[in-house]
């Protein structure tokens, strides 16, 4: 029984957000990625904030707590959406999965750097063969090769972002609930759009959007950013921390799938080798003793 749970709770919002690069994919050719960040993102703070209400979690937010919440609502959500969206206008999806999937490796790296410890071999073996199947992704199998800077380099910016939401997270209070929590960086988060939907030439008219489009925004919404992350710190609560987030690895295997049968795509021979480098490096650096 306990295994039909940890797949629903950990599973379904792996398979969630590995179809939610394919849906990020599409919304972005008719709508301005910093656009796109914002809707998706007032819809979950409408949802979030119904909930809160509901389960009656409102808490009074002094200004020290109120200028994190920003802090993280700003790296965990604009800056960090603002790379995916606008990558995602420019590669694949398949390659944007795999590339976001590094952020556990670059978040221990950077922790190891950062605290001075030592690395021991089994991490150090983990991070090599991530950084090698990254490399392959990236440049294929010759050191020579142009690289798609407006797409596969941009993604590492959701990389970066995720890293420093990761140290900021750190210092939030424990008198919240993770829910109250995550509704207000949702607030913060999709107002720093705001700006950024401004400076965006041509902007999109939503009477001229079409049916997919808006089945789209309303999935990253509803489902990607507000249902899934709902059953993930359910799974996070229930279940053994590393088991939960070994689920990670599987979400571009699930964006794969999702191109091949939605998308009627085949990712090359070097996306695959690179897939089965970088989740052997994540499951080796998540699985060490170090």
């Amino acid at each position: 029984m306990k295994k039909i749970y940890l797949s629903i709770f950990a599973l379904i919002p792996a398979i969630i957000w590995g179809y939610s690069f394919i849906a990020t994919k599409y919304a972005v050719s008719y709508i301005k990625p910093a656009t796109l960040g914002f809707l998706r993102f007032l819809i979950s703070y409408i949802i979030l904030e119904f909930l809160v209400f509901i389960r009656k979690e409102n808490s009074k937010v002094i200004l020290k707590d109120r200028i994190l919440f920003s802090l993280m609502g700003f790296f965990g959500i604009t800056f960090y959406f603002l790379g995916e969206n606008f990558g995602l206008k420019y590669t694949s999806s398949s390659n944007g999965a795999l590339i976001v999937s590094t952020i556990p490796i670059f978040t221990l790296l950077v922790d190891k750097i950062v605290y001075r410890k030592k690395i021991s071999p089994v991490l150090t073996l983990g991070i090599f063969l991530s950084f090698v199947g990254i490399y392959i992704l990236l440049f294929g199998f010759s050191p020579i090769k142009n690289v798609n800077v407006k797409g596969d380099l941009v993604m590492f910016i959701p990389v970066l972002s995720w890293v420093i939401y990761t140290y900021i997270s750190k210092m939030k209070s424990s008198k919240y609930s993770v829910l109250f929590i995550t509704k207000e960086m949702t607030f913060y988060g999709a107002i720093f759009f705001i700006p950024f939907v401004f400076l965006e030439k041509g902007n999109f008219c939503i009477f001229k959007l079409n049916i997919p489009t808006i089945l789209s925004v309303l999935y990253l919404g509803i489902v990607c950013s507000s249902l899934a992350y709902i059953l993930w710190n359910k799974a996070l609560k229930e279940f053994d921390e590393k088991v939960v987030n070994s689920f990670i690895y599987t979400v571009p295997i699930f964006t794969i799938t999702g191109e091949i049968f939605l998308l009627k795509t085949f990712p090359k021979f070097n996306f695959y080798l690179a897939l089965a480098l970088v989740i052997t490096g994540l499951i080796l650096t998540n699985f060490s003793n170090d």
